[in-house]
C-alpha cells in the first residue's frame, strides 16, 4: 500500500491568476522599453539646433599666429552656420572674436590699404596696395597655408577653402567691402583683420565636417586693423562657440 502523501498542487484559479500577473508584467517591461527606444530615436527630429562639438582648440600668446584656432564639428541633423559667436573666457578676460585675416611684413614696415572681398563660393580676395619694399604674407580664416603679394607694386591673391562655405554665395554680399579711410602700418608682427559679415550672412560647415577657425578679437570699426589678442602663457581660458541655430559648444585649454 503507497504511502499518502501531504502534498497539494496549486490551485488552477491561482494559477491562472499568476499566469496573468507575469503577462501584464511583461507588457509593462516591454512597452517602457519600446517607448523609451522610440523617444531617444527620434530625439533631433524637427530640432532647431545642431550638436557641434570642438575637435582641437590651440590658445597661444606668441604674435607670430593666431592667438585661437578652433576645428569645430557639425555633428547634425542639419547644417551649421557661424558668424558671431565666438568668445574666450577666464577670469578676467571676456572677449568676442571673430574670423580674421593676417597680414605681415617680412622686412620694414610697410604702409597698407586694403579692400577685402567674398569674390565666389569659399573664396575671398585681399587687395592690397602699399609702399615700402617688403612681401607681405597674408594668412586666411580656415586655410591651412597662406599666400604672399610683393611690394611696392601691390597686388591680389585668392585663396580658397573647400571645408567652409559662405550663404548666399556667389552674391557678394556676405563679407562687407570695407577700405581704412587712411594707411596704416605693416610690420614683422601680424596686423589681424576681422572680417565683418554682412546682416544675416555666415560661414557653412556641413553635416559631420570640420571647419577650421582661425579667430582674432572684433574691434568697434572693423574697417580698421583689429586688436591682438593678449593672451597669458600658461593660462587656461575657455572657449565658447555658439551657431546661428543656438548649437554650443565650449571647450578649455592653456595657452602656449
Amino acid at each position: 500500500m503507497k504511502p499518502i502523501s501531504n502534498n497539494k498542487g496549486i490551485s488552477p484559479i491561482i494559477a491562472t491568476l499568476l499566469l496573468i500577473l507575469i503577462a501584464i508584467a511583461a507588457g509593462v517591461i516591454v512597452y517602457a522599453y519600446v517607448v523609451g527606444f522610440i523617444g531617444s530615436s527620434t530625439s533631433n527630429t524637427g530640432g532647431s539646433s545642431a550638436a557641434i562639438s570642438i575637435d582641437q582648440l590651440s590658445l597661444t600668446s606668441k604674435t607670430t599666429t593666431f592667438p585661437v584656432v578652433s576645428y569645430l564639428r557639425n555633428l547634425g541633423p542639419a547644417s551649421e552656420s557661424f558668424n558671431t559667436g565666438f568668445y574666450v573666457k577666464s577670469s578676467t578676460l571676456n572677449d568676442q572674436l571673430a574670423p580674421a585675416i593676417s597680414l605681415t611684413a617680412s622686412a620694414a614696415t610697410v604702409l597698407l590699404t586694403y579692400t577685402l572681398k567674398e569674390t565666389a563660393i569659399s573664396q575671398v580676395t585681399v587687395t592690397i596696395t602699399c609702399t615700402g619694399t617688403s612681401t607681405v604674407s597674408v594668412s586666411m580664416f580656415g586655410i591651412n597655408g597662406a599666400a604672399t603679394i610683393a611690394c611696392p607694386a601691390g597686388g591680389s591673391t585668392t585663396i580658397t577653402d573647400n571645408s567652409l562655405t559662405f550663404t548666399n554665395s556667389p552674391s557678394n554680399g556676405n563679407i562687407a567691402d570695407f577700405t581704412p579711410g587712411a594707411s596704416f602700418p605693416l610690420t614683422t608682427s601680424p596686423t589681424y583683420l576681422a572680417v565683418t559679415f554682412a546682416p544675416g550672412a555666415s560661414i557653412n560647415v556641413a553635416i559631420n565636417q570640420v571647419g577650421q577657425f582661425t579667430l582674432t578679437v572684433v574691434t568697434a570699426n572693423a574697417s580698421t586693423s583689429a586688436t591682438v589678442l593678449s593672451l597669458s602663457a600658461g593660462t587656461t581660458y575657455s572657449f565658447q562657440v555658439t551657431g546661428t541655430d543656438g548649437g554650443t559648444a565650449v571647450a578649455s585649454a592653456k595657452s602656449s
